[in-house]
């Protein structure tokens, strides 16, 4: 097929070669299986299984040297859906031939990707700023919590855990952790490693505060989604070498045209 750029899944931009972006693999969102919520929210048919992937597209549908928050989880939540890790993995990725256990009754389905470009990503981060805050205040409970409670991996541990954030982040709880599928096991196991190594390595819980931290912001960004009308899932364009800047600016403007009468009329007819 050879080279191509990739399209962002949040704002149908190209993504050309050396462009900075993130991957994020995909699995069937909430909606699967059901005849509602599929068209209602971001996750509704396609949904993150991991946090994202970092690096420079490759021309080829993926990343250049990626890097992620913490391989080592990433890793666990491939295995969750029973894809064991490679050198190859994200390239199966891209090329479709990876499918995940979507369930406990052994069903499988297919896996996906949605690349976003990085400053589009930077762009979402900064809409609504008191939001993400308040996201990273609960990603700070977290880790508060985790540096002080040995017993997450039992059931009255999770139990405590669940009403620890209720009683201190109401908005949420521990849930903006799970609103793309990623499980709250697989999260204690991560943060049980890291206090088992923080008396050999004090330098583990900055690993610890930033995979909390990038679970609040992809949280935030999926809240911004959903106002703007995004969701996640494969995007357009595979093979497509064009770009087609000047119809993107033509458009943007449009739009901005369009949001600008419509705050104007809206303000008009209130009294605003």
């Amino acid at each position: 097929m050879g080279s191509w750029n990739e399209t962002c899944g949040l704002s149908g931009l190209p993504i050309e070669e050396n462009t900075k972006a993130l991957l994020f693999p995909l699995t069937s969102g909430m909606g699967e299986g059901s005849n509602h919520s599929g068209f209602s929210y971001p996750t509704g048919l396609w949904q993150p299984m991991m946090l994202p992937f970092y690096g420079m597209y490759s021309s080829y549908g993926t990343l250049d040297n990626p890097s992620c928050a913490s391989l080592e989880l990433n890793i666990r939540m491939f295995q969750s859906y029973g894809i064991e890790w490679s050198d190859t993995t994200l390239y199966d990725l891209e090329r479709g031939t990876l499918s995940g256990r979507l369930g406990r009754l052994g069903q499988t389905g297919p896996i996906g990707q949605m690349l976003i470009r990085q400053d589009i990503w930077d762009a979402f981060l900064d809409l609504q700023p008191e939001h993400r805050a308040e996201c990273r205040r609960g990603a700070d409970l977290w880790v508060q919590y985790e540096r002080s409670h040995e017993d997450t991996d039992t059931i009255m541990g999770q139990f405590e855990m669940e009403n620890y954030f209720r009683g201190f982040y109401p908005q949420h709880g521990s849930l903006f952790f799970a609103l793309f599928g990623t499980s709250l096991s697989d999260l204690r196991w991560f943060a049980s490693g890291v206090r088992d190594n923080i008396r050999k390595n004090r330098n583990i819980i900055d690993v610890l505060q930033a995979v909390a931290y990038e679970f609040a912001d992809v949280a935030h960004v999926n809240r911004i989604m959903s106002l703007v009308r995004r969701a996640w899932g494969p995007q357009t364009g595979k093979g497509s070498q064009n770009a087609e800047w000047d119809l993107h600016r033509d458009l943007a403007n449009k739009i901005s045209e369009i949001s600008a009468r419509t705050i104007a009329e809206y303000e008009e007819e209130n009294g605003d």
